[in-house]
């Protein structure tokens, strides 16, 4: 967690939005569009409080926007999918701090995501260039939004902790550990549509380890409807959103993990796309197989806005 600074314990409010605004600095936010500000997001970060059993912990998460494609994901969904992923699946509060504001607190799409994960009375505290609102989240659902208090925002009895350190190991001795990792990520699988458990684990070049695995809303339309959708994330998504978050190095490699260790899907290489060197070994995993191959081999011909990247 070398990247953002200590959180205290105490108050959750002012400090949640404190390190949401520290998040809000990595924000990745490429301009697809030069000259159309019709199309650039606001920079965004965002922080979750989650409880780990009796204790909560305070998780950041940082807009993580495609320059090559429509693959965006808001910082609020990225703090709720990192949260997850790290295993803390009650999201108790959640603040957000843009450098702009929108035409709404939380994007339709973002709203998929929280309501599949947040309760209807969660504290949803806003902040956009210098103005702060709290609200309720269930009036966001209906779009009226509703304010509160700051002093209804947050029990101040929180003890909160920031989540611990990445682990980390020697780049030489990546992949038994990333097999490993991947493997024992696919019990953290949320899944009820599918059923089919991903893990996902990826390690920089500072050799620190990010779990991810996939994740699905329990509606059963939830591949017809394109805005639930959003709440579906994929175990190779979820480990780079983790990444990108908590790192400042380089992917250095990728294990992906399933029953019949299959290949990564176009989105998840589209997100490749964006981050990964052509010889970034990306290995298949699974129950008794490992197949490595490099992302240039598995996806030789990147879909991209400007061919000469």
């Amino acid at each position: 967690m070398e990247r953002f600074d200590a959180f205290e314990s105490g108050s959750t409010t002012g400090e949640l939005h404190a390190l949401a605004q520290e998040a809000q600095e990595y924000a990745h936010n490429p301009s697809v569009y030069a000259g159309d500000e019709r199309y650039q997001e606001p920079d965004e970060g965002a922080a979750v409080v989650a409880r780990d059993g009796d204790e909560y912990v305070a998780v950041p998460g940082v807009l993580v926007d495609n320059g090559n494609y429509t693959n965006h994901r808001s910082a609020v969904e990225v703090a709720i999918l990192n949260a997850l992923t790290n295993g803390y699946t009650d999201i108790e509060q959640l603040a957000v701090s843009r450098d702009a504001p929108r035409s709404s607190p939380l994007r339709s799409t973002t709203m998929a995501v929280t309501e599949t994960y947040l309760a209807d009375d969660t504290p949803v505290t806003v902040e956009e260039d210098g103005d702060m609102a709290t609200y309720r989240h269930d009036s966001l659902l209906r779009r009226q939004p509703q304010e509160l208090a700051p002093e209804l925002a947050a029990d101040a009895h929180y003890d909160v902790q920031q989540m611990q350190d990445m682990p980390r190991i020697a780049n030489d001795a990546y992949e038994n550990v990333l097999v490993a990792l991947s493997r024992s990520s696919m019990r953290n699988a949320y899944n009820p549509a599918s059923q089919y458990d991903v893990g996902a684990a990826l390690v920089d070049t500072d050799g620190r380890i990010y779990p991810g695995n996939n994740i699905e809303p329990d509606k059963p339309d939830s591949d017809v409807n394109e805005i639930e959708k959003r709440a579906t994330a994929h175990g190779e998504e979820t480990a780079i959103l983790n990444w990108r978050t908590f790192s400042e190095a380089e992917p250095a490699a990728l294990a992906v993990a399933s029953r019949n260790s299959g290949n990564c899907c176009g989105y998840c290489k589209q997100w490749m796309a964006e981050f990964f060197e052509p010889d970034v070994p990306i290995l298949n995993v699974g129950d008794d197989t490992v197949a490595e191959y490099t992302y240039g081999e598995i996806d030789p011909y990147p879909f991209r806005l400007n061919p000469d990247q």
